[in-house]
């Protein structure tokens, strides 16, 4: 009975087995190849269960979605003798997966290698025409459509398709960074220096209309203010001679007085006068100087 039981289970697992190894399964989005003593048998296998030769045949099983390959950045020069790095990305996918069996063996990585190494001499072609503004220019944008039909000949010969190559970011090498720095620190030195001559030539000459405005009103101020005086000294002139016309004696009066107070107030010299001069008349007593 044991026996007969172990015997039926070891029948189930052998069973179990075959079954195991006689079928694959792929997944929706996947590609699938069935290799018999490594040669390729067939290709075409839609997702879903399908069947093979158990210890016979094998199944490579691929990613047939979309890929991306970024690229480290590289140094490439352009055709103004111009070296900038730069840096790319790639979408593709598997194309052709008996060719891809073939050229990678199936492994990703080597794929994305041997892709990798053929873009770059294929930009570093292409580049090579172009100016350092176009380059820089070209960053951001697509650039498959620029490829030679000898790199996409040898991307097709891996089994796969581009389906976008951009350029990611140019910059110039970092050892020519100090440079180009340098270079832009002094225009810019040398166009403040230029801009503070305009400034420095542009308030020269606001100060010397300004002072020029300055004299011609001082001046106008100055022949105001002599008319002014010139007038004033006839007005007094005028009523002096009016007031000498109305009583002369006491004008004559007035005018000793006005004498003898500044003759007076100021020190320093000393000047001796008769008192029998005309000048001290009215100091001589009541009525004097008539």
């Amino acid at each position: 009975m044991n026996a007969k039981i172990l015997g039926v289970v070891v029948a189930v697992v052998v069973v179990i087995v075959l079954i195991a190894n006689a079928t694959f399964q792929v997944m929706p989005g996947n590609r699938a190849l069935l290799l018999q003593f490594g040669r390729i048998v067939g290709d075409d296998y839609g997702p879903g269960l399908h069947f093979k030769i158990p210890f016979v045949q094998d199944v490579e099983i691929y990613d047939g979605r979309i890929l991306t390959l970024d690229n480290q950045t590289q140094t490439m020069t352009t055709s103004d003798k111009q070296n900038l790095d730069v840096a790319y990305y790639t979408k593709w996918k598997i194309a052709d997966p008996d060719l891809y069996y073939k050229a990678a063996g199936g492994q990703e990585l080597v794929a994305m290698d041997r892709l990798s190494a053929i873009l770059s001499r294929g930009l570093r072609s292409e580049f090579a025409k172009d100016t350092e503004d176009q380059l820089i220019a070209a960053a951001g944008h697509s650039v498959l459509k620029g490829l030679s039909p000898d790199t996409l000949t040898q991307v097709k010969a891996l089994g796969v398709s581009l389906v976008d190559l951009r350029i990611s970011s140019v910059h110039l090498p970092s050892q020519m960074l100090d440079g180009v720095y340098a270079q832009m620190r002094a225009t810019r030195e040398a166009l403040a220096a230029d801009e503070r001559a305009k400034a420095e030539a542009a308030a020269a000459t606001t100060r010397a209309d300004a002072d020029a405005k300055a004299g011609r009103v001082l001046a106008a101020a100055h022949l105001k203010a002599e008319e002014i005086r010139g007038a004033g000294d006839a007005s007094a002139a005028r009523v002096y001679a009016q007031a000498y016309r109305q009583n002369p004696d006491f004008f004559s009066f007035y005018r000793s007085l006005r004498s003898y107070r500044e003759a007076v107030s100021k020190g320093g010299n000393v000047v001796v006068l008769g008192t029998d001069g005309p000048f001290f008349k009215y100091l001589h007593g009541p009525g004097a100087g008539k």
